[in-house]
């Protein structure tokens, strides 16, 4: 992710400069900072579709790819996730989600280590998400983290295509079969 500049924003300005933008880019913002989000490869979006599929048969939950934004904590930081489950109330016409369950995250070499580390720290705010996953777009590995309590999180890591990713809380199963579908490593 590389900054656009080092102008301070405010947030009204990020939302004109990130719904006015004409060329489909997407751009995060962080305490008057805006960052220009990576292009996907066609990986990440049939990992993100797959995963979307899935979600979808198992659960009434709304499931949001790629172009909902996220408010972490405050009107200070949005993001883009990858894949997003959100249950209980979403009002109609909302843009932007403040409560997912479920944050989906698929990596690569330029987006790994800020996925990992700042990202993750930022999501850990959001007290309602219970589940973060990070699933490798260049081979078959897919990372759990679980909340279990306030600040607790416990990690798992997956990298058979005949294993499950089992989401307990939210009686969803992600076979990494039905995850890494139609992709060639």
């Amino acid at each position: 992710m590389a900054a656009v500049s080092i102008k301070n924003y405010t947030v009204e300005e990020y939302f004109a400069i990130d719904c006015e933008n004409d060329r489909g880019e997407k751009y995060e913002y962080y305490y008057g900072e805006i960052f220009a989000m990576a292009g996907g490869t066609m990986e990440h979006n049939k990992i993100s579709r797959n995963i979307d599929k899935v979600l979808d048969s198992q659960t009434g939950c709304n499931i949001f790819t790629l172009d909902m934004r996220l408010q972490i904590e405050n009107r200070n930081d949005y993001t883009y996730p990858d894949v997003m489950l959100v249950c209980g109330e979403f009002a109609k016409g909302t843009t932007i989600a403040t409560n997912p369950v479920l944050i989906v995250e698929v990596i690569s070499e330029s987006t790994e280590h800020y996925d990992r580390t700042s990202k993750f720290t930022r999501y850990q705010k959001i007290q309602s998400l219970k589940y973060y996953l990070l699933v490798s777009q260049n081979e078959v590995f897919v990372e759990l983290y679980t909340r279990k309590g306030g600040k607790q999180w416990l990690y798992e890591s997956f990298n058979n295509m005949n294993d499950k990713v089992l989401l307990p809380d939210l009686s969803i199963t992600l076979p990494l079969s039905d995850i890494y579908k139609k992709i060639k490593f």
